[in-house]
């Protein structure tokens, strides 16, 4: 006995898979094949964003974003991935986990920037000036 699994967007009755399936594969019994007919799985679609749309998440990706960014840092962070994507042609698994990252390491950068390594002037210490005042 043959098994078939069909993925379809609408649900079909057996008799109808069985009829499909007699129609595909000539001179087999469609009493002899067993069907199991599952609706196709629904994916996360993806919307485009960015100016040119290569920047690609889903809506629930984007909500969080602007929750967590504010809407013109998620634009600015949008842009600037799909700048670097469109220029080197390079691929990601997930936009939303690449704007994340990008996030975290520019926040840890400004960090080292404000209170630097060790013998480095800092913006904190071009704040207070000579003296160790804060001007």
């Amino acid at each position: 006995m043959a098994s078939i699994v069909i993925y379809t967007e609408t649900n079909l009755t057996e008799a109808q898979v069985r009829k499909l399936i007699q129609n595909v594969v000539d001179g087999s019994d469609p009493e002899e094949v067993r069907v199991t007919a599952k609706k196709k799985p629904v994916k996360n679609t993806k919307a485009l964003y960015g100016e040119v749309g290569l920047v690609k998440m889903t809506e629930a990706e984007y909500k969080k974003l602007v929750d967590s960014l504010g809407k013109d840092k998620t634009s600015e962070m949008i842009l600037r991935l799909e700048r670097y994507v469109g220029s080197t042609g390079k691929k990601y698994n997930s936009h939303y986990m690449t704007i994340l990252n990008w996030v975290a390491k520019d926040d840890k950068e400004n960090v080292q920037t404000l209170f630097g390594k060790p013998g480095q002037v800092t913006m904190v210490d071009q704040i207070k000036g000579k003296g160790g005042r804060v001007i």
